[in-house]
């Protein structure tokens, strides 16, 4: 085979096979985005959660919301109400009757480059035991 048929051997395989070397890169990133940004949302009810079970019951909810949209703030996932964003915290009753927090986020997900399929919305929800903090004798 001569030179210039080799030549264009190379370019007919690298046109073939850049397709899906672009589809796998993208597939890496747009994925490793999605479970960047899941690990934020967890991280931010969990430490929305933690910060308010340590405050006094009528701060906590606002405790907790507050300090779960400081997280997604660090971790450069902005949410805003308006983009449909949402904390929510409440209190409940666990399974022996002592008191819990929960504390809920639903982040919307916009995708890196629309080429595979992502979740469109990120949840994260945890359940603490809220204890108060009542030191009399």
């Amino acid at each position: 085979m001569n030179p210039r048929r080799r030549r264009g051997a190379s370019a007919v395989e690298f046109a073939l096979t850049l397709p899906v070397l672009f589809a796998v890169f993208s597939g890496i990133m747009e994925y490793g985005m999605v479970f960047f940004s899941q690990v934020g949302v967890i991280n931010a009810v969990r430490d929305g959660a933690r910060m308010a079970v340590s405050a006094e019951e009528t701060d906590a909810i606002d405790t907790a919301t507050a300090r779960a949209y400081e997280v997604l703030e660090e971790f450069g996932i902005p949410c805003d109400t308006s983009g449909g964003c949402s904390v929510d915290a409440s209190f409940g009753t666990g399974p022996s009757g002592y008191q819990t927090l929960i504390v809920d986020a639903d982040v919307p997900y916009d995708e890196l480059f629309g080429i595979i399929p992502t979740p469109p919305l990120l949840r994260g929800r945890i359940v603490m035991r809220y204890e108060s903090l009542d030191f009399e004798d």
